[in-house]
């Protein structure tokens, strides 16, 4: 009877592995197929096809070499309607035409990836289409072109060298152009914008009376901007906004309740004003500082202090004797998965420029 018994199971073992083996066949054959003929090609152009229509992935930087070429994109590719810019789609910086060039994206294209025309600086102009609805932050870094809608576009005005998404008040991107002009009243700063706004004669900024949010790298990598000056209206500071900037004081007002993580990293501060209302300071907000702040003062509304918050040596003062300094066991109970490279590997390896 054991014999049977155990005949029976070996023999159901082997059925049921067979069966799984053969559901694993059926479900990836289709993913496995699909990744070798997923990417085309059709003149200069790669792309993939999805639900939607043709996303352009790349291109093969070829262009005749003429003063002011134009690289138009096809509308279809494969027969099939263009709607989409994939990441980096369009990288000029490591190899790229030798002349500059003028970008025209035909009707159509409702979306961009992030990043789509990252490191596209060979291009003079970009003309969008009246059919674009979506451009994430941060899709046109390392870029210096006009952002041109030939046609208009009823979620997007580019006007004075300001790449504005009136949906949301968000500050997109900044021409070379835009330098002649002011911030215009928006309620959020994206992520790198203000790349081509900001040059070197640039030490001041006041940001404008309606600015609500900045987003993180806004500021990144201007060692020669000293002040920034943030309105009453300020709400959120996203991390890493201010990170690698000159700046050397800051006053963050009362609206502002939560400082976020690395938010001030590589920073030259040395005066730092916390307004009553701050409850939030994130780890490392301020810790890793070139500048010589030596006190700040943390009003009774701060109730949590991040981890490493502040530079070593700096002499915090507290309102309220409930503020809570977290522990270095506290915040790696807090994140177990690791944002604590300040402790383990070294800050670099967290602030990598995007």
């Amino acid at each position: 009877m054991d014999i049977i018994i155990y005949c029976k199971t070996l023999l159901g073992g082997v059925i049921l592995k067979r069966m799984l083996l053969l559901l694993l066949i059926v479900l990836f054959f289709p993913v496995l197929c699909m990744g070798k003929s997923a990417i085309q090609s059709e003149g200069n152009m790669s792309y993939i096809i999805t639900s939607e229509g043709a996303v352009i992935i790349d291109w093969n930087n070829q262009l005749p070499d003429v003063l002011d070429a134009t690289l138009f994109v096809p509308p279809t590719l494969g027969g099939i309607p263009v709607v989409g810019i994939g990441f980096d789609a369009f990288d000029t910086c490591n190899e790229g035409p030798s002349t500059q060039f003028q970008l025209i994206l035909p009707e159509g294209i409702t979306f961009l990836e992030k990043g789509a025309f990252q490191c596209c600086n060979q291009a003079t102009v970009i003309s969008l289409p009246s059919t674009l609805e979506t451009i994430p932050e941060g899709s046109f870094i390392h870029v210096t072109a006009e952002i041109v809608f030939p046609n208009g576009n009823p979620y997007f005005t580019a006007e004075n060298g300001f790449l504005i998404d009136n949906r949301t008040n968000t500050l997109l991107y900044t021409s070379k152009s835009s330098g002649d002009f002011p911030l215009p009243p928006v309620k959020q700063l994206a992520s790198r914008c203000l790349d081509n706004w900001i040059d070197e004669d640039t030490t001041e900024i006041i940001l404008p009376l309606t600015l609500e949010g900045i987003s993180s790298y806004v500021f990144y990598d201007f060692p020669w901007l000293e002040s920034v000056l943030l309105p009453n209206s300020m709400k959120n500071v996203e991390k890493l906004a201010f990170y690698s900037s000159g700046v050397n004081s800051i006053v963050l007002p009362a609206s502002i309740l939560s400082v976020p993580a690395y938010c001030f990293v590589e920073c030259y501060l040395d005066s730092v004003v916390i307004s009553e209302g701050t409850q939030y300071i994130g780890e490392y907000a301020f810790y890793w500082n070139r500048g010589a702040l030596a006190n700040v003062e943390l009003p009774f509304s701060v109730q949590f202090v991040g981890y490493n918050a502040f530079p070593e040596g700096c002499n915090i003062s507290v309102l309220n004797p409930n503020t809570h300094f977290e522990s270095l066991e506290e915040y790696q109970l807090r994140d177990p998965n690791g944002k604590s490279y300040g402790v383990r590997l070294g800050y670099a390896t967290l602030l990598r420029s995007p």
